[in-house]
């Protein structure tokens, strides 16, 4: 039996369309979008890359420029402190949109994911409570620890109407470091617990969408600097393995973009600067077949070393991932 808590803060603004007939969804980790001091962790400050409330407010207007410039009509964003980051979002982006925030159980970094939105759920954001244990059966992370039961300390669920469909829309923020053993076995028994939630969605009728920072890459989708992963991440919320292997399918947005522009974090590789995709869209077929555009916002740099000279340090560590539906 799934158990459900309920940590929802919501604020509700008028709903304004553009187009009715096309609905564009972003997925976006806005590294550390922390205003407010967190004492815990001591940020800003020791605790995270923004050394003080100076850094973390210009860091705060970048993103908000990035959010005006996407014109989106939902967005889920990663790394959020609280509910007042939601409510300045919707205060300086030039859009009137929903807000919500899920807390969560992440204890380390205290981050959140949350949600800004043009189109009112039908469902309002909530996580479960499920634990699973890993290592997974056929896990390949090399990880030799003890057995350990896991939740998923970063994520939400909601539902949308969207033109015929009721869609479930899954976001993810699964544990970082695609190379690390434990933090791999890890992900993959967060996977298991999101791809038993999704079959539970499928039998209702309902299409999905699962977005967000899975930290891990697509060993069939490969990302521009060929990055394979060590994890099933992807292959069991796609429905290649996992219980419910071959049961469905999920389509990977990143099909249709090009796999020179399939990146959205830079990582040090011993001393050399590779390029990932470890930011993910993926949607059921139905939906798959409305998508008419997809790319990412390759706009600003990222530089693997000497963060304090990027030309975008304010920017984020992510680049956003934008996909069109046309209905």
């Amino acid at each position: 039996m799934l158990f459900y808590k309920f940590f929802i803060f919501l604020f509700f603004p008028i709903v304004v369309f553009s187009d009715k007939n096309t609905l564009r969804l972003v997925q976006f980790n806005t590294q550390w979008l922390f205003t407010e001091y967190n004492h815990i962790i001591d940020c800003p400050g020791k605790g995270c890359i923004w050394k003080n409330k100076k850094e973390s407010d210009i860091h705060f207007l970048f993103i908000s420029k990035i959010l005006n410039e996407l014109h989106a009509d939902i967005i889920n964003l990663c790394e959020v402190q609280g509910m007042h980051e939601m409510k300045q979002l919707v205060e300086t982006t030039n859009k009137n949109y929903y807000s919500y925030l899920v807390n969560g159980t992440d204890k380390e970094t205290y981050q959140n994911n949350g949600l800004l939105t043009l189109l009112k759920p039908s469902i309002l954001p909530y996580r479960i409570n499920t634990e699973y244990q890993y290592p997974i059966e056929n896990t390949n992370c090399h990880y030799n620890g003890s057995t350990i039961l896991t939740d998923i300390p970063k994520h939400f669920i909601t539902e949308f109407k969207i033109d015929s469909f009721l869609v479930t829309l899954i976001s993810l923020h699964l544990p970082a470091i695609p190379q690390n053993p434990a933090q791999c076995a890890a992900r993959e028994a967060q996977a298991q617990i999101i791809q038993n939630d999704i079959q539970t969605h499928l039998k209702k009728g309902n299409e999905i969408i699962v977005i967000g920072d899975l930290n891990d890459f697509d060993n069939r989708v490969l990302d521009k600097d060929d990055n394979i992963p060590n994890s099933m991440v992807l292959d069991i919320l796609k429905g290649n393995e996992g219980t419910f292997k071959k049961k469905f399918k999920l389509f990977t947005i990143s099909e249709k973009i090009e796999k020179s522009e399939r990146h959205t974090e830079s990582f040090d590789d011993n001393h050399s600067c590779r390029e990932s995709m470890i930011d993910h869209i993926l949607v059921s077929p139905k939906l798959f077949y409305h998508v008419y555009n997809v790319s990412i916002y390759h706009k600003y740099i990222h530089n693997c070393s000497d963060k304090i000279n990027w030309k975008g340090y304010f920017n984020s560590d992510h680049d956003p991932v934008i996909i069109d539906f046309k209905f």
